[in-house]
This record gives C-alpha cells, structure tokens and sequence, in this order.
C-alpha cells in the first residue's frame, strides 16, 4: 500500500505544501466518513503522513481507525512531514527503509512519535461553559443553603414550572447530545458527553413522569440531608471541567477546507 496522506483540503494544495503529487499517495480526505474505506488494507508498516492533525470534519474517526490498526508510523505535523519527505527524495538514502529514516530524524522517539490526543473545538467549549456553571452554582449553593434548599422544594411542587424547566432542559439536553456523543478521546469528551445525557434524560422525567413521582424521586435523594455534598461534588467537577477546558489547546491554525 502507498504512504497514506491524511489532507482535509483539496488535492492541488498537495504539491504547494509537500512538493509531492497526489499520485504518490493513498490520500484520504478526513472531512468525509466514506474516505475511511480507503484504509481498509491499511498495514502495521504503512507510513502515515498527518499534516494538519485535528482537521477534518472526521479526523477523530480516522485517528481511531488508524491507533486501532497498530500502524507504527504516523508522521504528525506539517515541519516533520515536509522533513521525512524531504529525505526519502535523497538518492543517496534510497536504500534505507522508513524505519531508519524515521529514527534517524528523531521521529521515532516515544514522545514525538505519538500523535497527541486531539481535543474538539466543540468539547473544549462545553467544557469551559459547564465548568464555570457549576463552579458558580455551586458556590452560590455553599453560601445560601437554605434559599436553595427552599427553591427546589417550591420546583418540585410547581408541575407547571416544572413542565417549563423541564421543556428547557430537553432541549439543552437534545442539542449536546446531538452534537457531541462522543464516547472515546479521554475523560474530557466522556464527561461532557454525560452531561448532556443526564440534561435530556432529566428533561424527560420532568416532562413525562406524574407530578406525585417527581416529588417522590426528589425526596430519595434527601437534598437538604446531604446539600453540602452534592454542592462539592458539583464544585469538583466545575472545577476540573474549567481546568481541562481552558488547559485544551484547540487543534493548529488553517482549518480544514472542503
């Protein structure tokens, strides 16, 4: 199989960045599903040049793809691309294998050698915004208990507000889960994909469980009994989604062109 080029732009910007034809690679296009089959017969061997990692509409299924195929060269990064194929051009190399040019160019390195983990723009977003949420709700919970305590205990007792929280939360919850199910990637994407799930799940039950079932379910949970943890359990978790949020570094500059 020929060296795999991951492009998510069009295939004339191919020679203006590698100084390489199309023809010289299997390239695939990572804004589109479809171009997964194209790795099929992907080999452990098979060099894999990733200029522009984290672009592509699907550049996370391909990652997968590619991490669950045990492929042991994924060049990642336009300078090492540009590097690697600048010395295969080198006739006085052209009997060394990929293996020998890759260690000798430090690529083969453990460190440099695994591509990094690639967070979305979109889960980046859901994190910071959930984070700061709960981390002030959940101060405004430590410093005013028993408002707190008084508000939800009217909620539950008010079906027709409830029905109105209950509309709002579908549809939160309906927008994050369409947007971002996303179960794989590390404990970022999971936990915000959770998220949303739990949102739209609470949603439902306000919508469509009986006025007497709500107010039972809320009393299983003895809020007032335990107020302080659930506060610093919603505390902690702000403040690791704001922390991983805003330590996330959104994918390189020149997004992904169809």
């Amino acid at each position: 199989m020929q060296p795999v080029l991951l492009w998510p732009r069009s295939h004339s910007t191919i020679a203006g960045f590698l100084e390489r034809s199309p023809n010289d690679f299997t390239v695939v296009d990572t804004n589109y599903f479809h171009e997964l089959q194209q790795l099929h017969k992907l080999r452990r061997d098979t060099p894999i040049f990733d200029p522009f990692p984290g672009h592509g509409h699907h550049y996370r299924d391909f990652l997968n793809h590619i991490t669950a195929s045990g492929c042991r060269y994924h060049i990642v990064g336009l300078e090492a691309c540009q590097d690697v194929l600048r010395t295969l051009k080198d006739p006085s190399l052209s009997g060394a294998t990929i293996e020998e040019i890759l260690s000798a160019l430090g690529y083969l390195d453990r460190k440099r050698s695994k591509p990094e983990a690639v967070v979305w723009p979109l889960t980046i977003f859901f994190a910071r915004l959930i984070g700061l949420f709960l981390v002030l709700v959940s101060l405004s919970m430590l410093t005013q208990k028993q408002t707190m305590v008084e508000t939800a205990n009217a909620l539950v007792h008010d079906r027709p507000l409830l029905l109105i929280v209950g509309m709002i939360a579908l549809i939160g919850g309906l927008a994050m889960v369409l947007s971002h199910n996303i179960w794989s990637g590390g404990v970022l994407p999971v936990i915000v994909t959770l998220f949303g799930w739990t949102i739209l799940i609470r949603g439902l039950l306000l919508l469509f469980l009986p006025p007497g079932a709500i107010v039972g379910l809320f009393e299983m949970f003895h809020f007032e009994d335990l107020f302080y943890l659930y506060a610093a359990v919603a505390l902690i978790l702000g403040l690791y989604l704001t922390y991983a949020g805003f330590k996330s570094l959104l994918p390189s500059s020149g997004g992904a062109k169809r």
